[in-house]
C-alpha cells in the first residue's frame, strides 16, 4: 500500500515536471509581447485554474493594462482598454491577505477581514491562516465564491506586470501544489516578459537604426571583423549597384569596389587597416567606385573599426559620399574661372582693337569723301570698309563673350542686322539663305551687337546640321501677341523671327536642356552659343524657342518687342544745324581725335582735342573764362592711367550743367553707355563708328531739347 502511495507521488511528480516544461516551452517560444500573454492563460488554465488574466505596464508606467483574461465562464479573450492604476500591483515585501474576520480573529487575534504579513517573518502566520506555506509575494482572497491570488511580475526590482487566478466559475479553494506551479508559471513569465522586451527593444532598435541609415544622405556599409558585410543601407544600395539582401555575408571587397581616378588602380584595403589600428581611416580623394552595373561615381569616404563595450574590435563600418555632382560643379567653376579669364583678356584687346579700327573706319571713310565714285580706288575703299565692319563684329562678339552686359538699346530696323549675321555666319559653307522680309516691317529698340552674335549662333548650329549643304529660311514678321497665346511674354506688338533648316532634327528629350549652360551633343562643343542666345534675348524683354523634328530639321522663333511708333530709314537724313558748333574730343589716341577733327571739321564745326579728362577740364575752364561757350563734348569712357570720361563728366558739369556730351567707348558692356544719361550723358556712340554714325549722333543730340 505504501509502495502503492509512492508510486502515485513519484509519477504526479514526473506529471507536475513534464507540466513546468511545457508551459515554460510554450511562454518562452512566442514571437510578441501579446502571443506571450496569452500563452500564460492558457498554460494556467492547463494547470486548472477557472480563470487567469495577464496584466503589463504601459509606458507612462503609471497604469498597467490587461492583455489577455478569461470572462466569468472561464473563456479567454484578448483585452482592449482595460487599465488599473500601477498601484493595484501587489507590494514584493509581503502578503496582503483577505479572508474571513473570525479566521482573522481566531488564528492572529486581529479584528478586520484584512492583514498585512511580512515575507521574512510572517510565513508562519500566512500558513496558519492560509493552510500552507505562500510560493510568492502578493494578493491572497479566500471567501464563499472561493480563492484568489494576484501575484505581481518583476525584474529584480521592477514592476514589469501582473498575473491574476482565481477558482470563482467551481467556487473551490487553490491548493498547494496549483499555489507552487502557479508561482513558476510567475517566474516564467517574468522572464519570458523581460526576453520579450528585449527582444522588441532590440527590434525597435534596430528599426531606428534602419530608418536613421535610409534617411542619412551617405552611403553606410558594415562589416563584421572579416570584413564581410553585415547591413548597408539605401544610398549604398544605389551607389553600389547591390541590394543589401544579396550583398549579405559577401566579402566587402566584392560589392565596394573603388579605383584611384589617375592611374584606374584599384584602392588599398583601407577597411582592412581600420580592423588591424583600431583608428579612422580616410580614403584618398580622387576616389571612383565602380557600381555593379559599372557605373562610375567620385567618392569621398572613410571606414572606422567598430568596438564593443570592453573595447574589442567586432567589425568596421564604412561611410562614403556621392561627390560626382559636387566635382562636376567644381568642374563647371573652374571653366567658369577660365572663361571669366578669357573673357576680360578677350574684352581689353576688343576695347584696343575696336580704338585700331575707329582709326581705320574712320579714315577710309573720309577718303572716300575726297574720291569720285567711279575712282577704281573708290571701290577699293568699299571693300576695305566693309571687311572693317566685319572685324567690328568680331570685336563685339569678343566683347558679349567677355561680359554679355545690359544691351546698349538703339531703335533701328532689325533687317540690316539680320542679313549681315546670317551672310557672316555662312561664309565658306556649302549653305545658302533665303530671305524673307517685308517692307512694312516694324522698328526695334535692340544692341544690334548682341542680336547680331545670337542670329550668327543660330545660323552656324543650322549649317552644322546640314553637313551636306542646303538652304536655311529666315523669315520676319510683325505679330501682336495677346495673352491667349500662352507666350511668356507681355501683351503687345513683337516682331518674329524665324531661322528654320533642314538638317538632322533634335531629339525630343533634349529640346527642354538646349539652352541650359554647357549642354551640347557636339564632341567640340561648349554649350555656350545658344545659353548665352537665350541670356541676350531675355534681356531685350523676348522670348526664344525651338520646335524639331528629327530628320526634318529646327525652326528657331525669336520674338523681340516692336517699336512701331518709330520710323527708322538706312539713309542719313541731314539737318544742318543753325550757327557753328564748339566742340571738344577728348580721346588718348591720337588717330581718333584727328579723326574727330577731320569728320565734324568738313561740316563746318569747330573742334578742340584734348588727351585725357584733366586736360579737358583745363581747356573748358580756360574757355568759359574767356567768354567762350562749348557746345558739345565728345569723351572716351575708358583712358588707360588718367581721368577718363565717367570722373571728367561730374567736374564739367560743376563748371557748367548746360553743355552736351556724348560719350563714346570701345567697351560696350560698361554700364556707362548702357545708362549714360544717368551719369550726365545726352548721348553715346560705340567704337569702332562710321563717319555717318558720328555724324548722326551728333545731331541727334544737339537736337535733343533739354
Amino acid at each position: 500500500m505504501k509502495d502503492e502511495r509512492n508510486k502515485d507521488r513519484y509519477e504526479e511528480e514526473i506529471r507536475r515536471l513534464q507540466l513546468i516544461i511545457n508551459v515554460s516551452k510554450k511562454i518562452n517560444s512566442q514571437p510578441t509581447l501579446s502571443d506571450t500573454a496569452r500563452a500564460i492563460v492558457e498554460s494556467l488554465k492547463e494547470i486548472g485554474f477557472d480563470r487567469a488574466s495577464v496584466w503589463t505596464c504601459a509606458p507612462d508606467n503609471k497604469t498597467i493594462c490587461e492583455l489577455w483574461g478569461t470572462d466569468i465562464n472561464g473563456n479567454i479573450y484578448k483585452s482592449e482598454n482595460k487599465e488599473l492604476p500601477i498601484t493595484s500591483i501587489p507590494p514584493s515585501n509581503g502578503y496582503t491577505i483577505e479572508i474571513s474576520s473570525s479566521i482573522l480573529k481566531e488564528k492572529l487575534g486581529i479584528e478586520g477581514d484584512t492583514v498585512f504579513l511580512n515575507k521574512d517573518s510572517d510565513e508562519d502566520k500566512f500558513e496558519s491562516i492560509w493552510g500552507y506555506r505562500p510560493s510568492s509575494p502578493g494578493y491572497y482572497r479566500r471567501d464563499e465564491k472561493g480563492d484568489n491570488i494576484c501575484v505581481g511580475v518583476r525584474d529584480h526590482d521592477k514592476d514589469i506586470g501582473l498575473i491574476a487566478v482565481d477558482n470563482y466559475v467551481t467556487k473551490r479553494n487553490i491548493d498547494e501544489t496549483s499555489a507552487n506551479l502557479f508561482s513558476i508559471v510567475v517566474a516564467e513569465m517574468a522572464k519570458a516578459l523581460v526576453n520579450i522586451a528585449l527582444r522588441e527593444s532590440l527590434s525597435a532598435e534596430k528599426e531606428r537604426l534602419t530608418v536613421t541609415l535610409r534617411s542619412i544622405g551617405d552611403g553606410v556599409i558594415v562589416t563584421d571583423i572579416n570584413e564581410n558585410i553585415q547591413l548597408m543601407n539605401t544610398v549604398a544600395e544605389k551607389l553600389t549597384g547591390w541590394t543589401e539582401v544579396d550583398a549579405l555575408g559577401m566579402p566587402l571587397s566584392e560589392v565596394f569596389q573603388t579605383i584611384e581616378e589617375r592611374n584606374r588602380k584599384p584602392t588599398g584595403n583601407f577597411i582592412k587597416r581600420a580592423i588591424e589600428t583600431g583608428e579612422v581611416v580616410q580614403f584618398p580623394e580622387n576616389t571612383i567606385l565602380v557600381a555593379k552595373n559599372g557605373k562610375e561615381s567620385f567618392i569621398s569616404d572613410s571606414g572606422a573599426p567598430i568596438k564593443d563595450t570592453e573595447g574589442n574590435i567586432i567589425g568596421a563600418v564604412l561611410v562614403f559620399r556621392d561627390e560626382t555632382e559636387k566635382r562636376k560643379i567644381e568642374d563647371e567653376l573652374i571653366k567658369a574661372q577660365k572663361l571669366d579669364s578669357i573673357g576680360v583678356l578677350a574684352g581689353g584687346i576688343a576695347h584696343d582693337f575696336n580704338n585700331i579700327l575707329t582709326g581705320i573706319l574712320g579714315n577710309i571713310s573720309l577718303a572716300r569723301m575726297y574720291l569720285d565714285p567711279n575712282d577704281k580706288a573708290f571701290k577699293r575703299l568699299e571693300d576695305a570698309e566693309r571687311a572693317s565692319m566685319e572685324a567690328k563684329r568680331l570685336t563685339q562678339q569678343l566683347l558679349t563673350f567677355s561680359k554679355g552686359g545690359t544691351p546698349i538699346l538703339k531703335v533701328t530696323s532689325i533687317k540690316e542686322v539680320l542679313i549681315d549675321s546670317t551672310n557672316f555666319a555662312l561664309k565658306g559653307s556649302n549653305v545658302k539663305c533665303k530671305f524673307e522680309i517685308p517692307d512694312d516691317l516694324w522698328s526695334v529698340e535692340i544692341d544690334g551687337g548682341q542680336i547680331g552674335q545670337v542670329i550668327n549662333n543660330i545660323v552656324i548650329n543650322a549649317v552644322q546640321a546640314m553637313p551636306n549643304g542646303g538652304v536655311i529660311e529666315v523669315t520676319v514678321k510683325n505679330v501682336t501677341i495677346e495673352s491667349e497665346d500662352y507666350l511668356p511674354l507681355k501683351s503687345g506688338k513683337y516682331i518674329k523671327i524665324s531661322i528654320k533648316d533642314h538638317g538632322i532634327g533634335i531629339p525630343r528629350k533634349y529640346l527642354s536642356k538646349i539652352f541650359d549652360p554647357y549642354f551640347t551633343t557636339k564632341q567640340k562643343g561648349s554649350g555656350l552659343g545658344l545659353s548665352t542666345s537665350y541670356a541676350i534675348i531675355k534681356k531685350h524683354d523676348g522670348h526664344i524657342e525651338v520646335e524639331s523634328e528629327l530628320g526634318v530639321g529646327s525652326t528657331f522663333h525669336i520674338y523681340l518687342p516692336a517699336r512701331p511708333e518709330y520710323y527708322y530709314s538706312e539713309e542719313l537724313t541731314r539737318q544742318y544745324l543753325d550757327g557753328k558748333l564748339r566742340i571738344l574730343a577728348v580721346d588718348d589716341q591720337d588717330i581718333i581725335r584727328d579723326l574727330i577733327q577731320a569728320i565734324l571739321g568738313n561740316l563746318g564745326y569747330e573742334v578742340f582735342v584734348a588727351e585725357n579728362g584733366e586736360q579737358a577740364i583745363e581747356f573748358y575752364e580756360s574757355e568759359i573764362k574767356s567768354g567762350r561757350k562749348i557746345d558739345l563734348v565728345i569723351m572716351d569712357l575708358t583712358i588707360p592711367g588718367e581721368m577718363g570720361g565717367k570722373d571728367a563728366i561730374i567736374k564739367l558739369r560743376e563748371i557748367d550743367p548746360d553743355f552736351k556730351a556724348i560719350v563714346s567707348s570701345g567697351y560696350s558692356d560698361d554700364p556707362v553707355m548702357s545708362d549714360y544719361e544717368q551719369y550726365g550723358f545726352d548721348g553715346f556712340i560705340i567704337k569702332p563708328y562710321k563717319n555717318k554714325d558720328l555724324i548722326e549722333v551728333v545731331q541727334n543730340v544737339m537736337l535733343k531739347k533739354g
